[in-house]
């Protein structure tokens, strides 16, 4: 028998739904499952080939839902994958927030009072918990949402010391995980979380459709259970993802079924508290892809911008030079050879920044608006300047705020804008092109 044909034959998929608590909120579940359909063919038949098959398969299911729920065909607007390359050099994050916020924004407007919103993006507490739990199932070879004996999703999100009730920095949510497990007797499983996105929200009736509400989960709430709470950041989208994806030949999930390479998948939701709430509570919520920047796919652009990237292109955009080489005395995380220790050692030199903590500059974090609003500001007027204090422009800046001065010059200065009427949204993180549209403005 053909590899291909045993691949086909043996592939195993499982959904499995935490219920601990009532259902979500969500636009209204198919009755009968729709199986992947693409140019190979239906299930064990298809070709799972690439972007063409992912829009077949995703499109296909589209116009059944459809029938099955007595909309007007194409009601649903069809999913547009970008290029094969383009969708190679995605991270499983990306391709993830990608897929999810498509299926969301599809259905905006099909039922009263689902607004179709999309996540807000990948945040690095939640999406770190979805690495640890995947890596432990692969690790272990197991299933289920308590192996690590810890409780659960929501025992595991509540003891998170930055996102958990340490803090309690997060809202009620009734779904928190989903969880999706691949097997074969074969060497490679194709697909895996395209096929298990797919899975969460097409083909989930064994599962009581849960893993589909908790993907498609609103925040104008459709029955009488809680939903997302719409009070952080833009309006325009509601709600963080985890998702973390294994794929090897040391997995093996199901003791009963011999296979010689497996997979999983583990996708973690968020709802993070109000703006304000957050700010009082110090929530340390880091978002390290935004939805507003997945779609229309560019290539390089909206990658996150990091703090040592930063240093080096504040001061291209000064055109000070930095030394041949680094001492690499300056800060205890940036070793001379470290690829933006000359720039960063610079930086220090010119007073545009201090560092994140006693002796470490941090090269390697995200960079957020509030910090960014100093360092452009010394940069652009010099390191002696000082901002005239804050009034209270935004409603989720106070005065108070030890950024509020820095934030308020900067719009003044116009080189950015809030992210809202009147936000700043100061914990949002900067991605390449927004930077570049700043140095752009501040430094023509």
């Amino acid at each position: 028998m053909k590899n291909t044909l045993l691949i086909a034959v043996v592939f195993i998929f499982f959904n499995q739904s935490f219920t601990q608590y009532s259902w979500a909120a969500s636009p209204a579940n198919i009755t009968t499952d729709i199986v992947w359909t693409d140019s190979g063919g239906t299930g064990f038949g298809a070709g799972y080939g690439g972007v063409d098959d992912i829009s077949a398969a995703f499109n296909y299911a589209r116009r059944q839902e459809e029938l099955q729920l007595g909309f007007v065909t194409n009601t649903l607007p069809d999913l547009v994958m970008p290029s094969q390359t383009v969708w190679d050099g995605l991270s499983d994050d990306a391709k993830a927030l990608y897929l999810i916020n498509d299926e969301r924004t599809a259905r905006a407007g099909i039922e009263a009072g689902v607004l179709g919103l999309p996540l807000a993006g990948i945040e690095q507490n939640i999406d770190g918990l979805a690495e640890y739990y995947a890596q432990f199932l692969h690790d272990n070879d197991t299933t289920g949402h308590d192996a690590d004996g810890s409780g659960g999703p929501f025992v595991r999100i509540d003891d998170d010391p930055e996102i958990g009730n340490a803090k309690n920095c997060h809202e009620f949510l009734p779904r928190s995980e989903n969880l999706a497990y691949f097997a074969t007797t074969g060497d490679n499983i194709p697909l895996p979380l395209e096929r298990s996105i797919y899975g969460f929200i097409y083909d989930d009736a064994s599962s009581g459709w849960g893993h589909r509400e908790a993907v498609l989960l609103q925040d104008v709430a459709l029955n009488s259970y809680s939903s997302f709470t719409n009070n952080n950041g833009s309006v325009g989208h509601e709600g963080f993802l985890g998702v973390h994806h294994i794929s090897s030949a040391d997995y093996a999930p199901f003791p009963t079924f011999p296979s010689n390479f497996g997979s999983v998948v583990v996708m973690e939701i968020f709802d993070p508290v109000s703006d304000a709430i957050a700010l009082t509570r110090e929530c340390n919520y880091i978002v390290t892809l935004e939805s507003d920047n997945i779609f229309g796919v560019e290539e390089n652009n909206h990658d996150v911008l990091k703090r040592g990237e930063m240093a080096m292109a504040v001061l291209l955009a000064k055109n000070i030079s930095p030394p041949a080489t680094a001492s690499g005395t300056e800060y205890n995380d940036v070793p001379s050879n470290h690829p933006n220790a000359v720039w960063i050692e610079q930086f220090k030199a010119e007073m545009f920044s201090e560092g994140c903590a006693i002796g470490k500059f941090c090269p390697d974090d995200v960079v957020t608006k509030e910090q960014l609003a100093k360092v452009i500001l010394k940069a652009k007027e010099g390191a002696a300047y000082a901002p005239m204090p804050a009034t209270g422009i935004y409603n989720d800046v106070p005065t108070t705020d030890l950024n509020a001065d820095w934030i308020e010059a900067l719009s003044i200065a116009g080189y950015t804008s809030g992210c809202d009427t009147d936000r700043f949204c100061p914990k949002q993180t900067v991605t390449h092109d927004i930077f570049n549209n700043i140095l752009n403005v501040a430094f023509p």
